[in-house]
């Protein structure tokens, strides 16, 4: 697949960033790519993060994946606010799990390629 690792580079990217809008600290994340599937998993210390924020961020990542976005996605990203980033990572991913425990964010979003 054309790009591949800089799609994966720049999801990892735009969910960190997410992160970091929200207040996060003390990341960890990790990457695992091999031929047919990409695992991104960040876990983050976001104490300030309301329920209204996870359901939007639920929604978002959830969103069914629009293989045609990806030729656009590198046009509409880069300048655009957050909430456009995080829309385009939704349309790019095929499954994301979501989990808020004691002040932690913890994020799983795969991506199968081809």
């Amino acid at each position: 697949m054309k790009f591949k690792i800089e799609k994966n580079v720049r999801i990892i990217s735009d969910l960190i960033a997410y992160c970091y809008r929200m207040g996060g600290g003390d990341y960890h994340i990790e990457m695992k790519l091999n031929k047919n599937v990409s695992v991104f998993y960040i876990s983050v210390a976001v104490p300030k993060l309301t329920q209204e924020d996870l359901k939007s961020l639920e929604e978002t990542l959830r969103a069914p994946r629009q293989h045609e976005m990806e030729q656009n996605y590198w046009a509409i990203s880069g300048d655009s606010d957050g909430d456009l980033e995080l829309s385009l990572v939704g349309m790019m991913i095929d499954d994301a799990k979501i989990d808020f425990t004691d002040g932690v964010l913890t994020i799983m979003a795969r991506r199968e390629e081809g």
